[in-house]
């Protein structure tokens, strides 16, 4: 298993609080950058292009749906190995169920709090040596 010292995770979501709300509690991590896309298809491409360590993914987005995302990028083998955190108002049990049937490694509900951001990230960021040393 490959160790990386760093992560780069992406958030797709198309409201700009919520991505600042990341950026804002990631920026203390040091060895965390936080890539912004607001729509899914160019999203998908620079998750083709650039493969981020996480992606941090809302369901509501203008155009083609998050769940829908979830399920390209699961399909496409350069991205179907990226774990895909949703980050999303629709909170109910049957959503949950729905993104985790699709692939989805976890599920973070709006509104969150940093802590549990930053603990449901490195859950899933399991070859990147995220702690100081």
């Amino acid at each position: 298993m490959t160790r990386k010292w760093t992560a780069d995770v992406m958030i797709i979501d198309d409201d700009p609080i919520t991505r600042t709300l990341v950026t804002k509690y990631m920026e203390t991590e040091n060895r965390v950058s936080v890539i912004h896309a607001t729509e899914g298809h160019s999203a998908i491409k620079y998750a083709k292009k650039h493969k981020p360590d996480l992606i941090l993914l809302d369901w509501r987005l203008p155009g083609i749906q998050g769940i829908d995302i979830l399920v390209e990028l699961k399909k496409i083998k350069k991205t179907q190995n990226i774990p895909v955190v949703m980050l999303t108002s629709k909170n109910k049990v049957q959503d949950m169920e729905r993104a985790f049937s699709h692939g989805a490694e976890n599920f973070i509900a709006k509104p969150f709090t940093g802590m549990e951001l930053k603990r449901k990230i490195f859950e899933n960021l399991p070859n990147v040596v995220l702690s100081k040393q």
